[in-house]
């Protein structure tokens, strides 16, 4: 056998190897999945008929986990093995029997070495432990009870183990959480030598008993107290407060952190390493931020307004921050943007930032996210993963929420849109329920439908019952449900018992069923009868046969004044009549307020009204867009006839660019074309301005691109201009932009400013492609180092790409073999994600000529 195979042969392997791999992980999900899952005939809750095309999984029933047993506490005493990436582990476990007898107890408890199971009980000799028979198959063991214990009855189990996760044939995860072996070892190796080393948990949805024995399922609740043991240069996280600390003579330390507050088995977690910690206070209960130490100075930004937001949710929710502790950490290789667990949130590393970097940016909006997981998830937890909308659409809720509060309604709306056109892109591939009882896998609940959807159904919610009314619904519903588990119901019958109203129509269509409306909307006014009429129609996109019952706002806007009517739209097609003076214009909150597809044949004059009189953003944004992609717009400045009819459509840019909304400036500044530009003195002045002086750094450099446009197009920018906003502008939003510019005439100095922001890791991505048009021989070790370091779950979405731009770089620059010499040592990447990518890329490379 010849071990010395050609490139190309080992790049092909590891791409079927990778795939094959693939296979095998679904096939072990799957059967993960199904040990909570009922047949469907045995269900009274049926998904439709199955035919031969049916997957096999569509006939079960994900159910919540039986109570058997009930978690009642918890006490770990670790060791993490960093030469090994293995965890030794003693777990001392309190349960109590649920309603029936029962006379053996399932632990989930994946890939450990057992040394020794016991159990003593509670109720009698509490001070016997007996040594328990039990079978095991490397996922959950099976302990015989020395005899049939009543309903009730308290006991504690004893395990002593060897945790290994990288055993484990871990299955990919999902979208939103990209690994499943619960314990991560980060350490220094081959590809990156300079690595810190780390230890951290990910335990959503059932990881956390990679690395302790528990019922792995977010119906069980427990207190617990772990102690963790490590290296005197290290530091350590678990939730709650750190109870005390030990030292002992061979360098290592103990520290005991202890939770006496019960919540699910998912959000406990565990973190070492040599981190700065930052110490804040809210209300006496201790606020800390964990971060690298050349981040510390930085860290009360990198984690930005936690106190404030702490200070809101708690006011809004009529239900005080919960917990004793609310930390934060950011560690290296994370498989997440971030995780929830209780009082101890981490991030990955893409939060911690420079002063530069903060300029274009914070980890606001996901601290928002998950600080309000701490009441949906957290304190109310849901209780299948059928029901992770009572989690996610919250959580996700929660950051138009705070955007609202902090920034105002355009933010908030921005944040909103952007979740419409979030699920609506899913939505093209993949439509299903809200609240899912029947899917492949729990990875397969993380995607936009229980993240966006459910946000924007949460936001129609508290539109459609009022806002008082939405609020004091969550206030009751956090506090009947406080340290337990719910489902979809729980929350239902809650805002039921606030407004007094039946609410199963909205509660069925929207969170037990699956699919948007998809409307056309007409209106006219009957001059005659001096009525404004709407003639609507309804299609729903998923199920042919079926209708909404949609609530619509219809707007009338008049010279001075507005009014609005609510229309209940329950046919497939329907006329409305209001007797009304004729208005300007109308409006409607379709898409703004009600979750849907629709087109309301508006005339181009029509939009030009809604985007100078809209009161909303997502009403001019919606403007805005049809009237720039309409070719009469832009058209009217090459045809000398129509000059009246170019100055109306450039005030309407001029409007654009001076938006309350820095997505709407945005759109203007990178809409405007070229010839455009070259012909309109006042837009490309104003566009100048715009990159001189925009309050947010995204708007000066899209501003910043299209004048950069311009030049390539022979309009040369005003001498020594881009020179001064370089010097004077931090961002590196608009940096990276101007380095695009100032290559053509100084590339040199291009190239100095650029390496000079090598340091910058957000940089990354536009350095990797400025080096690929721009670069010179010794820029590609920038691009392999970044290449072999960054793997963390957001720069792996960016990985194809940045291959692409080497591929690019190492072919302009006749270094081909280079080039394959740097897949050789992809190959071997720790990562499969990155190793499946890299083998794709480099067979392209190695098919260049």
């Amino acid at each position: 056998m010849n071990y010395n195979l050609p490139f190309k042969s080992i790049l092909i392997f590891s791409a079927m190897a990778l795939a094959l791999a693939a296979c095998t992980n679904r096939a072990a999900r799957t059967a993960k999945s199904s040990v909570v899952t009922t047949s469907f005939k045995k269900n009274p809750s049926l998904p439709p008929t199955q035919n031969d095309t049916t997957p096999a999984w569509f006939s079960l029933y994900r159910s919540s986990r039986p109570l058997d047993f009930r978690l009642v506490h918890t006490k770990l005493d670790l060791r993490p093995l960093f030469e090994t990436s293995q965890l030794e582990g003693k777990a001392w476990i309190r349960l109590q029997v649920g309603f029936y007898p029962v006379q053996r107890l399932d632990l989930d408890a994946k890939g450990f070495t057992i040394r020794r199971l016991a159990m003593r009980a509670l109720d009698t000799d509490s001070s016997r432990w007996v040594d328990l028979p039990y079978s095991y198959n490397r996922k959950v063991v099976s302990a015989k009870l020395p005899k049939t214990l009543a309903g009730g009855t308290q006991l504690e189990i004893q395990m002593d183990y060897l945790a290994s996760p990288d055993s484990l044939n871990a299955g990919a995860g999902s979208a939103a959480i990209q690994g499943e072996k619960g314990l991560y070892f980060i350490r220094p190796d081959s590809v990156y030598p300079d690595k810190p080393l780390q230890v951290w948990t990910q335990g959503e949805t059932d990881h956390n008993s990679c690395w302790f024995p528990t019922i792995d399922a977010p119906n069980q609740k427990m207190t617990q107290e772990i102690s963790i043991r490590v290296d005197t240069s290290m530091v350590t996280l678990s939730n709650g407060i750190m109870a005390g600390s030990t030292h002992h003579e061979d360098g290592t330390r103990t520290d005991t952190w202890s939770h006496n507050l019960p919540h699910a088995p998912y959000l406990a977690m565990i973190a070492a390493g040599k981190f700065s910690v930052t110490k804040d206070m809210w209300r006496n209960i201790p606020i800390h931020y964990y971060v690298e130490p050349q981040y510390a100075p930085l860290a009360a930004k990198i984690f930005h307004r936690t106190t404030d937001m702490l200070d809101y949710y708690s006011k809004i929710l009529g239900v005080d921050y919960p917990w004793s502790s609310y930390h934060q950490i950011a560690v290296r290789d994370f498989v997440s943007g971030a995780m929830e667990n209780t009082g101890a949130v981490v991030f990955g590393q893409w939060a911690q930032r420079s002063a530069r970097e903060l300029i274009d940016g914070s980890a606001e909006g996901t601290v928002a996210h998950e600080m309000f997981h701490h009441w949906f998830g957290d304190l109310v937890t849901c209780e299948s993963w059928s029901n992770l909308s009572l989690n996610e659409s919250f959580a996700t809720y929660g950051t138009p929420l705070w955007y609202e509060y902090a920034y105002g309604r355009e933010e908030a709306d921005a944040a909103l849109e952007g979740n419409l056109r979030d699920y609506l892109a899913e939505s093209r591939r993949k439509q299903v329920d809200l609240i899912r009882y029947y899917y492949e896998d729990n990875e397969d609940m993380f995607d936009r439908h229980s993240y966006a959807k459910g946000a924007r159904i949460l936001h129609m919610l508290r539109n459609e019952i009022g806002n008082k009314a939405f609020f004091e619904s969550l206030r009751l519903y956090l506090t009947k449900h406080r340290f337990k588990a719910a489902e979809v119901h729980d929350f239902r019958l809650v805002c039921e018992e606030v407004t007094g109203r039946d609410l199963q129509v909205f509660f069925n269509q929207w969170f037990l069923s699956k699919g948007h409306p998809v409307l056309s909307m007409k209106y006219r006014y009957d001059n005659e009868a001096k009525q404004c009429v709407f003639n609507i129609s309804q299609k729903h996109s998923s199920i042919p046969a079926k209708l909404f019952s949609l609530p619509i706002d219809l707007e009338f806007y008049f010279y001075d004044s507005s009014t609005s009517r609510r229309i209940i739209l329950e046919k497939d097609q329907e006329e409305f009549r209001f007797d009304l003076p004729k208005p300007i214009w109308t409006g409607h909150d379709l898409g703004r307020v009600v979750l849907c597809e629709y087109d309301d044949q508006r005339t181009f004059e029509e939009f030009i009204l809604q985007f100078k009189g809209g009161l909303f953003y997502y009403d001019r944004k919606r403007a805005l867009e049809q009237l720039l992609r309409n070719p009469r717009f832009f058209g009217a400045w090459n045809n000398p006839s129509r000059v009246a009819e170019a100055m109306e459509y450039q005030d309407i840019v001029r409007r654009a660019l001076r938006d309350p909304s820095p997505v709407i400036r945005s759109m203007a500044a990178e809409s405007i074309p070229i010839h455009v530009l070259k012909e309109d003195f006042l837009l490309y002045k104003l566009l100048g301005k715009t990159v001189e002086s925009d309050s947010r750094s995204s708007v000066r450099q899209r501003a910043l691109v299209k004048l950069i446009e311009s030049a390539d197009s022979g309009k040369a920018l005003e001498p020594g201009w881009l020179d001064q906003i370089l010097s004077r502008d931090s961002s590196l939003l608009v940096a990276s932009a101007g380095l695009r510019g100032l290559v053509k005439d100084q590339p040199a100095k291009a190239l100095s400013i650029a390496r000079g922001l090598e340091g910058e890791p957000t940089m990354v991505g536009a350095l990797m492609d400025f080096y690929a048009q721009h670069g010179e021989s010794q820029d590609l070790l920038f691009i392999e180092k970044s290449l072999l370091q960054l793997r963390d779950a957001r720069s792996q979405r960016q990985f194809t790409g940045w291959l692409k731009a080497y591929n690019k770089a190492v072919l302009r620059l006749e270094q081909k073999s280079r080039g394959l010499a740097l897949y050789e040592k992809l190959s071997q990447h720790p990562s499969g994600r990155i190793r499946a990518m890299a083998a794709e890329q480099g067979l392209d490379l190695d098919n260049k000529k």
